[in-house]
């Protein structure tokens, strides 16, 4: 019962959010469902109801829910507001990671969001173009594609697709090619001496891998070259690849000035950064910046290891950004040091610095 319940919710999310319900497929946890719905209005930070958890004590899954829920709530049209753009999205998402949110949750949908299709176009779904005399192969393809959140046209011939790509420029045109005298060369021609279609992606999709036609293909201009038998899961992140690709070149991706999550430290303080990274067992990188200075901390599953400020390393260099009240930070999660200048318990860390900083108050 409990994995039909999962299932339910699962097809929830990606009919209402595609970007969540991709974040679910971005990270793997037991799918337990009452404790999920029971505890996806707690907070990282321990100030949420109903048993006041906080950080790891929080089911994962509840922590992801928590995240998505905010995502679709400020996403989609409200009686009270219109729904706010991803940038803003991501802002608030960012401003409230540590305390409302894990951070490395908001982390993962930011990176979903990053990529996802909701940044083409103001949230218009990118267009595909599929010319394949397989109808089996097309059928499957543009199932999946649909699944994904794109807009898909399928046709069998390359007249068909050259007609139907005149019609309305599509972001991506996907050709089956079978030879050198293949008709996908002639649509890869037709398209490239247009001004108006020249820049539109162009990928060959070949029945098996082929050096000599691979070579040729690239060389007439293609942007990738797909193998159909290779598994579906890989073409269709190459797919994606492209797009990806493409909304970077154009410059319509989503636009942050930052990796990692960021922040104000006078709403977040290093000492609440490392107690929230401690609690969550997390191996991150937390860029500061106060005035004119900069440092770096890194933790390794939830461990200080290795500090940097100025010329200062260890200890001495935590010790001097502890003392910053205002300024900004960045957590990104994932990035390890090779280096360890620090070993002692990181609450213990803090508690020195914040003895020595009354010391040089008295």
């Amino acid at each position: 019962m409990d994995a039909e319940l999962a299932d339910t919710q699962k097809e929830a999310l990606r009919e209402h959010a595609p970007a969540g319900a991709r974040l679910l497929e971005h990270i793997t946890f037991p799918w337990n469902v009452l404790p999920v719905i029971r505890h996806h209005h707690e907070r990282y930070d321990g100030r949420g109801y109903p048993d006041g958890l906080k950080g790891r004590e929080i089911p994962l899954g509840a922590r992801i829910v928590a995240v998505v829920d905010a995502y679709v709530a400020m996403s989609s049209p409200r009686p009270h507001h219109p729904p706010f753009r991803t940038e803003e999205v991501v802002a608030e998402m960012e401003r409230q990671a540590g305390q409302q949110f894990d951070p490395e949750v908001v982390e993962a949908l930011i990176r979903v969001l990053e990529k996802t299709h909701a940044v083409f176009g103001g949230g218009d779904k990118p267009s595909v173009v599929v010319c394949d005399a397989d109808a089996e192969f097309r059928k499957l393809l543009q199932m999946r594609l649909v699944n994904d959140g794109y807009d898909v046209r399928c046709v069998a011939k390359a007249d068909e697709a050259l007609e139907a790509i005149l019609s309305t420029a599509p972001d991506l045109v996907l050709a089956e090619v079978d030879s050198d005298a293949s008709d996908a060369f002639q649509l890869l021609r037709e398209i490239r001496k247009d001004p108006a279609f020249q820049h539109v992606p162009f990928a060959f999709l070949a029945r098996a891998e082929s050096r000599m036609l691979k070579i040729r293909a690239l060389r007439q201009g293609v942007d990738d070259f797909l193998v159909k038998e290779s598994d579906l899961e890989v073409l269709l992140a190459r797919i994606e690849n492209i797009l990806t690709r493409e909304v970077a070149r154009r410059g319509e991706g989503l636009k942050r000035a930052k990796r990692g999550v960021t922040g104000q430290l006078d709403n977040l303080g290093l000492p609440d950064i490392v107690q929230t990274l401690a609690i969550g067992m997390k191996t991150a990188l937390v860029a500061l910046s106060h005035d004119d200075l900069t440092g770096r901390i890194w933790f390794r599953d939830g461990a200080v290891v290795h500090a940097k400020c100025g010329e200062m390393q260890g200890e001495s260099a935590f010790h001097a950004m502890a003392r910053w009240k205002t300024g900004e930070f960045a957590i990104e999660h994932g990035i390890k040091s090779r280096r360890t200048t620090i070993e002692c318990d990181p609450m213990f860390l803090v508690m020195e610095a914040m003895r020595l900083m009354d010391e040089a108050s008295a």
